[in-house]
């Protein structure tokens, strides 16, 4: 055995751990959801009608289930399906958690649907995020009142998942928004939605749901890519900000210029740990090239 050859694989390996493990501890460390892959209640003995605190659910009874049939990552993932009301209706959980306003969240989930228990005809699901005040009522939309029925709503929705959505494949929802004044909270919800035509004739499906994510960005992030630049100002400058290019939002791009949000943060400067162990395996392999050289 080379055993030069060998020190080099070795190495490399220890590289690519290093890497992944400093862009999986970003993430988890930007997640202000608890219980975000559903791994509580535990469903090893067989699936648990629960999503798990402090997950609430809705929707019809047994509808929702943590199962380790299937999942993402770690051992376990929610399940949901629809509840058969003649006239349809939507199951889910939902969990919220303070928030800060005027500020950029984003919010993502995995779900898949499998072969066998596949959605079909119209139903779907959803990721989304809203907004909520000191009385967990909807945020009023700009010049709307708190809890204004139908208008002002400030929901942010993912893409759904239906029926055209790949087979046997964790699909990322992905949603995101800015927080309003008035701001308290903001709720993750994920729901799914069977239709019904009044008449006791349904279609199936069962969608699978595991490690959701919610961030707060930076202020000043109006194009929500992660961090407040040049960008944004053009963003403010076409009117296409939040509130329309008001002063107030030029104040904020002002103040955060040049920031960005924690897991980019991390990216940019790893942490001492895993930059001194990705600094002596790149040295050890520079040094083993040299001595082959010579």
């Amino acid at each position: 055995m080379n055993l030069s050859l060998l020190n080099n694989r070795l190495l490399t390996a220890l590289l690519v751990t290093c890497l992944m493990s400093l862009s999986a501890a970003s993430v988890k460390a930007d997640n202000e959801l608890a219980n975000a892959g559903f791994e509580t209640p535990d469903a090893s003995f067989g699936d648990t009608a629960d999503a798990g605190a402090p997950w609430d659910d809705f929707g019809a009874p047994e509808t929702r289930f943590t199962t380790s049939t299937i999942a993402r990552t770690d051992n376990q993932s929610l399940k949901t399906f629809g509840p058969f009301d003649f006239i349809g209706a939507g199951t889910g959980a939902t969990q919220q958690i303070p928030a800060e306003e005027n500020s950029p969240y984003q919010a993502e989930i995995y779900a898949q649907h499998i072969t066998g228990d596949a959605l079909d005809g119209g139903n779907f699901g959803v990721f989304k995020i809203e907004f909520l005040d000191a009385n967990m009522d909807f945020v009023g939309g700009l010049g709307e009142p708190a809890g204004t029925p139908l208008v002002g709503f400030n929901v942010f929705e993912s893409e759904p998942i239906n029926s055209d959505t790949p087979l046997d494949t964790w699909t990322a929802l992905d949603a995101s928004g800015f927080s309003p004044a008035g701001t308290e909270f903001v709720r993750a919800v994920l729901v799914q939605v069977q239709l019904g035509d009044g008449q006791d004739n349904f279609t199936g499906g069962a969608i699978y749901w595991d490690d959701a994510f919610v961030m707060k960005g930076v202020p000043g992030d109006y194009d929500l890519d992660g961090d407040t630049d040049g960008t944004d100002f053009l963003v403010w400058q076409r009117g296409e900000s939040p509130d329309g290019g008001s002063e107030f939002e030029l104040d904020l791009w002002q103040t955060n210029y040049g920031a960005m949000t924690p897991s980019l943060a991390a990216v940019s400067v790893p942490e001492p740990t895993s930059a001194a162990l990705i600094m002596l395996a790149t040295a050890l392999m520079l040094n083993g090239s040299r001595n082959r050289q010579r």
